[in-house]
């Protein structure tokens, strides 16, 4: 009778499936990486220009509402507040007043 070369073939069969699933996932991760390499560095409008293609009106108006407050730049923070400006002066600087400052820049209302 002869002896099999493989004392235990239900490791192997586990030992070739996980080998099969470490390559899998590496072959994913690389093509992940070109994508990211290709978004980043060659065309960063890629996902601009094919979303409304691929996805529907609704779809887009629902991911726009999800994204919009954190694409939205707050620059109150950044202008200046009350830094050298008389109260009802007309330099060439305005004073930014918080709300009602951005809602005049937004207007094109001069202070």
């Amino acid at each position: 009778m002869e002896k099999p070369i493989i004392k235990k073939p239900k490791r192997l069969f586990w030992h070739r499936h996980f080998l099969w699933l470490v390559f899998m996932a590496m072959v994913f991760i690389v093509l992940l990486d070109y994508v990211l390499f290709h978004l980043q560095d060659i065309n960063q409008d890629l996902l601009v220009d094919a979303l409304p293609r691929v996805l529907s009106r609704g779809t887009l108006k629902r991911l726009r509402d999800i994204l919009f407050p954190f694409l939205t730049l707050e620059v109150e923070e950044a202008l200046p507040h009350k830094l050298g400006c008389a109260p009802h002066s007309s330099t060439v600087a305005p004073c930014w007043r918080g709300q009602e400052g951005i809602r005049n820049l937004r207007l094109g209302v001069a202070l």
